[in-house]
């Protein structure tokens, strides 16, 4: 073989190398008007296309962007239009009314009706779906007087109605009529929101393309791409290099001060989110069903040492009573440790605990290694928590903090899908004691209902996940839900914080400051509100308003 032909072999193979090589979603910055695409680092990606089964806050994420409900709520609980343009409420009738933007289109071209909205709602209720399950017990029927009129007839008042018709992905009845949307992984999503599906490798990408007929107006770019790196570090290094634009949520918050040295990346702190870290326990197992070893524990948590080191001081005391609204909050549900000193939290959580039939009581000089005992079996647990090293340190903190009252934690990490799959499927009930576990709210007295209310039982509330019945804090729950007068409610809303931080169902460890980041040497026209427009909110980076505002910069021309 002559040279000409090695040297035309050695750089046909070199070619072919670098083609295999390269990623198909290779993340180099295009111009403006080179098919401008928007990219988010994520860690994970949503469980599932079926706007049926959509749930948590990765999905909401993702199906968000595809599908819409018939309202939005806003981060001060304000209720704002989406496929219905404006509602009224007949007390006498108990009717409530919806007229449809009659701009609405699916992404096929076909209107989005009536017909379409009692359809999705039929099938929510019929089995009994995780999003229509909070208004599907006030529910008496649904009908469609005509194309752009859609009547939600209720057998009792609901005062939040409006705000929880959110999480519902509205879909085409022309197309799901013919599939079984139990188990349909709707691999070609149809839906009315601003993209349409590109596509999609699990765990790897979602590709999304602009929808250029979307009714509310097209966003000012071509593709919107959620890539998937291994961890939130690898996401953040993404964003620094400049691979990525936007992470809509930081973890890490130690990454923090790296991410400040990047002139042209920003960070945002929402400080008014709804979002808790909870300690759950598992009220199925004794002495955990016992209030006073919830509250003993509850008190022995170094709070402050928890924001200040696991959190970085990005978060804030709780009340005892989370989810409730500031402006709502009662001073009298304030978490107890707050005016005491170290010394004092761990005495007095000691003397609750000693005060417990059949736990061994504190020696007076306790030995190393001292655990204490419930009917002579040793207190010890196995405490699980996300894979972020804030968990992890939030883990660390609280095995420690327990040492001075006896129990003993061995820490155990878990995935996020695994996480969930744990404590919210209604299966693994007995597969786990302690668990860290961080989430939100609308900000609405309703959503501490809906979590701890039973109002209706929902497998995906936490009254439900750590086994909590107690009708005499929950009745009034369920009451300020349907109470129409605001003095009223105000009034039941304070007296049933107090019932429930004495109590203490769930434990608060701290309230979380939301924090996002995102470039802006590409990319302009940053509006960043929240919203929850699906099981959860996506986030300020992730919401409608924001990736509607957003535009390339003109210089990348």
């Amino acid at each position: 073989m002559n040279k000409k032909r090695l040297l035309w072999v050695f750089f046909s193979v070199c070619i072919i190398i670098s083609m295999v090589a390269t990623p198909i979603f290779a993340c180099t910055p295009k111009a403006a008007g080179e098919n401008f695409r928007v990219t988010l680092a994520v860690t994970t990606l949503h469980a599932s296309s079926n706007p049926f089964l959509a749930t948590g806050r990765e999905t909401c994420l993702v199906m968000s962007r595809i599908y819409e409900p018939l309202v939005a709520v806003r981060q001060d609980g304000t209720v704002v239009p989406r496929l219905a343009k404006s509602w009224t409420w007949d007390a006498a009738a108990k009717t409530m009314t919806l007229t449809l933007d009659e701009r609405a289109k699916f992404s096929d071209g076909t209107a989005v009706t009536a017909d379409d909205v009692k359809f999705t709602y039929d099938k929510q209720y019929e089995f009994d779906f995780a999003s229509g399950a909070d208004t599907k017990a006030y529910v008496e029927s649904v009908t469609a007087p005509d194309k752009s009129t859609v009547k939600f007839k209720l057998k009792e008042i609901m005062a939040s109605f409006m705000n929880e018709l959110s999480p519902v992905y509205i879909v085409p009845k022309a197309i799901w009529e013919k599939k079984d949307c139990q188990t349909d992984t709707n691999l070609n999503p149809v839906g009315s929101g601003p993209f349409i599906w590109g596509e999609y490798v699990e765990q790897s990408h979602v590709l999304m393309k602009k929808n250029a007929n979307y009714w509310g107006g097209a966003v000012n770019y071509e593709e919107l791409l959620y890539k998937v790196y291994g961890s939130e570090e690898a996401s953040l290094l993404a964003l620094r290099s400049g691979e990525a634009d936007m992470v809509p949520e930081v973890l890490t918050y130690t990454q923090i001060p790296a991410l400040l040295e990047v002139a042209d990346i920003k960070l945002d702190l929402d400080r008014e989110s709804n979002f808790y870290q909870l300690l759950y326990l598992n009220l199925r197992f004794a002495p955990l069903d016992n209030k006073n070893v919830r509250k003993a524990i509850n008190v022995a948590i170094s709070k402050k040492s928890v924001i200040a080191f696991a959190a970085s001081g990005y978060g804030s005391i709780p009340q005892n009573c989370p989810f409730v609204p500031a402006a709502e909050q009662n001073t009298a549900a304030a978490w107890e440790g707050t005016s005491k000193t170290d010394a004092e939290r761990v005495a007095a959580a000691n003397a609750l605990l000693d005060g417990v039939t059949g736990i061994s009581k504190k020696p007076a000089t306790p030995p190393t290694g001292w655990v204490r005992t419930y009917n002579e079996i040793p207190m010890s647990y196995e405490l699980i928590f996300r894979s972020n090293p804030t968990d992890l340190r939030t883990a660390e903190q609280i095995r420690d903090d327990m040492k001075a009252i006896g129990i003993e934690l061995t820490l155990k990490v878990s995935e996020s899908k695994a996480m969930m799959g744990l404590l919210f499927s209604g299966k693994k009930s007995l597969d786990w004691k302690w668990v860290i576990f961080g989430h939100g709210a609308q900000p609405s007295f309703a959503n501490l209902v809906q979590e701890f209310g039973n109002d209706p039982y929902n497998a995906w509330y936490d009254a439900g996940t750590i086994n909590w019945t107690n009708d005499a804090i929950q009745a009034p729950m369920r009451a300020a839900r349907r109470e129409m007068n605001e003095t009223t409610r105000l009034s039941l809303v304070q007296s049933i914080q107090v019932s429930f931080s004495n109590e203490m169902p769930i434990i608060p460890i701290y309230q979380t400051v939301l924090i996002c980041a995102y470039r802006t040497d590409r990319i302009t026209g940053w509006n960043l509100k929240s919203e929850f427009d699906g099981m959860g909110s996506s986030g300020r980076l992730v919401s409608l308003p924001n990736l509607s505002s957003i535009k390339p910069i003109e210089k990348n021309k």
